[in-house]
C-alpha cells in the first residue's frame, strides 16, 4: 500500500468527519466525548499504522473499480460513526470499556453518546446525496441499514446466550458472518454500489467484503486464545469447537467441563490454551482463515481486470491474515 496514497486518504477522511462535527463544536465537552471512542486503536482518528487502514477499505474499494474514491468519503465517515456507536453499546452490554476506553462516564452518558454517533452517521451519509445520484443513493442507504440490523440480531444471539454452548462449525461461521465479518462485507459492498452499475461486481464485491471480514474473525479468534482473553472470558470460538469436537474422548470431555456455565472461570487459560493448540484447533483455524482468503481472492479474479484493480486491495488481504 503507497504510503503517501494512505496519508492522502486519510487526511481526506479525517477532513470529512470534522465538516459533519463542525456545526456543534460550541459544545466543547460533548464533541470531545464524541471523538474519544472515534480516536482508540482501529477507529478512523487512531494513530496505529497496523489498524487504521481499515477505515479506508471503502475509498480503496471505490477506486479499485473506476479509478476514483473521493465520492465514497461520506459513506466511509458514516461507517466509522455507526461502527463506533455499535462498540459504545457492545461495551454498555457487556458492562464494561474495552473497545472504547470510556472511563469516568455515566452509562446514561455514553448512551447519548452513541445514540448521537448514529445520528452522525446518516448525516454523513447525507452528504452524499449530491455525488450519486438518487437511485445509488437510496440503494445505498438500504444496504447499509440491513448490514447493521442483520448485526443487531447477531448481537441478540450473544446476549440471550443461544449460541453460549454450541459446538457446531457452521453455525459458528454463519453467526460472525452475520455480526463482525458483515462490517467488512458491509464497506466492500457499499464501496461497489458507488463506483458501478454492474449487478456482477457488486455481488463479487459483497462476497469478497464477507470473506475477508469472516478470515479477519478468524485470526481474531487465534490471537484471543493465544492472549488468553477468550478463554478467561469462556467464549466458543472455532479452535474450541474443533478441539471439542475432536475424536479424543477425554480431551471433548474437558472442553465440555471448561467450558460449562457451572464450571467457575479460570484465572489461568495455560492449561486450556495447551490443549487447543495440542488438539489442532488453533491450526485447523488458520487453515479456514486462509481458505476464505482464497475465496475472496477468487470473486476479484473472476472479474475481467479491465473491471477491478486488484492489486489495490492486496494489503488488506494480508491485514486479514494472508501472507502469500
Amino acid at each position: 500500500m503507497d504510503r503517501g496514497d494512505l496519508v492522502i486518504k486519510s487526511i481526506a477522511l479525517n477532513k470529512e468527519l470534522e465538516a459533519i462535527l463542525a456545526p456543534y463544536s460550541n459544545n466543547t465537552e460533548f464533541i470531545s466525548h464524541i471523538r474519544a471512542p472515534l480516536a482508540v486503536e482501529g477507529r478512523v482518528l487512531g494513530t496505529s499504522s497496523d489498524n487504521n487502514h481499515w477505515p479506508l477499505l471503502p475509498l480503496y474499494v471505490a477506486q479499485s473499480i473506476n479509478g476514483e474514491w473521493t465520492h465514497a468519503l461520506p459513506f466511509a465517515a458514516a461507517m466509522q460513526f455507526m461502527l463506533t456507536a455499535a462498540d459504545i453499546f457492545d461495551d454498555l452490554e457487556d458492562d464494561d470499556n474495552i473497545l472504547t476506553g470510556f472511563t469516568g462516564l455515566s452509562k446514561p452518558v455514553r448512551m447519548n453518546i452513541g445514540s448521537t454517533l448514529i445520528l452522525l452517521a446518516y448525516a454523513a451519509f447525507a452528504r452524499m446525496n449530491n455525488l450519486v445520484s438518487y437511485q445509488i443513493f437510496h440503494s445505498a442507504l438500504e444496504t447499509l441499514t440491513g448490514y447493521f440490523i442483520q448485526s443487531s440480531s447477531g448481537q441478540h444471539e450473544d446476549l440471550s446466550g443461544s449460541l453460549s454452548s454450541c459446538f457446531d462449525e457452521t453455525a459458528y461461521i454463519a453467526h460472525i458472518q452475520k455480526t463482525s465479518a458483515s462490517q467488512i462485507q458491509c464497506a466492500c459492498h457499499i464501496g461497489a454500489i458507488l463506483s458501478t452499475d454492474d449487478p456482477g461486481v457488486i455481488a463479487s464485491f459483497a462476497d469478497f467484503g464477507k470473506y475477508v471480514g469472516t478470515a479477519l474473525q478468524l485470526c481474531n479468534d487465534i490471537r484471543d486464545i493465544t492472549t488468553g482473553k477468550d478463554i478467561c472470558g469462556k467464549k466458543v470460538t472455532l479452535p474450541v469447537i474443533f478441539a471439542r469436537n475432536g475424536s479424543l474422548h477425554d480431551q471433548s470431555n474437558y472442553i465440555d467441563y471448561i467450558y460449562d456455565a457451572r464450571t467457575p472461570v479460570t484465572d489461568d487459560p495455560e492449561p486450556v490454551k495447551r490443549v487447543l493448540f495440542q488438539s489442532g484447533g488453533v491450526h485447523y483455524t488458520l487453515l479456514q482463515a486462509q481458505k476464505f482468503i482464497h475465496l475472496a481472492v477468487d470473486q476479484l479474479e473472476s472479474l475481467r481486470p479491465s473491471k477491478v484493480n486488484i492489486s489495490l486491495l492486496s494489503p488488506f488481504l494480508n491485514m486479514a491474515g494472508f501472507n502469500e
